[in-house]
């Protein structure tokens, strides 16, 4: 049974711009050490990143409707890459806390290509 959708949309130059104003220790609020780590062996990083944070987005969509909260650390959504290169969110405990509170018990996660936005499609089941 599906839980919950979410959709989201970053523009890469808005995440570009974004990048060169923020400090390296606000760049660690929002990523997670793994995401900025792929992120700087990527040839383009900002559009990596846009696309990791519109997945925190969507992720966040899907899940927060079924919590009493409605605010998490955007870090507990991370975006991985299988072996054949597609994207998963990884649950580590602190996620799987968050989602047996709202009752999930997987996300599945789209990023189509685009040019010059980031998009990304989370649903949540339980």
């Amino acid at each position: 049974m599906i839980r919950g959708i979410g959709i989201d949309a970053v523009v890469v130059g808005d995440m570009a711009g974004l990048l060169e104003r923020v400090s390296e220790g606000a760049l660690f609020r929002m990523f997670t050490e793994k995401e900025l780590s792929a992120a700087h062996e990527k040839s383009v990083p900002t559009e990596y990143l846009a696309s990791r944070f519109a997945v925190k987005e969507a992720a966040f969509k899907a899940i927060a409707p079924n919590l009493s909260e409605k605010s998490f650390d955007y870090r507990r959504i991370e975006t991985r890459n299988r072996e054949d290169g597609s994207p998963y969110i990884y649950v580590d405990e602190s996620l799987k806390a968050i989602l047996d509170r709202a009752g999930i018990a997987s996300l599945f996660v789209s990023i189509p290509p685009t040019g010059g936005v980031a998009a990304a499609f989370v649903v949540a089941e339980a």
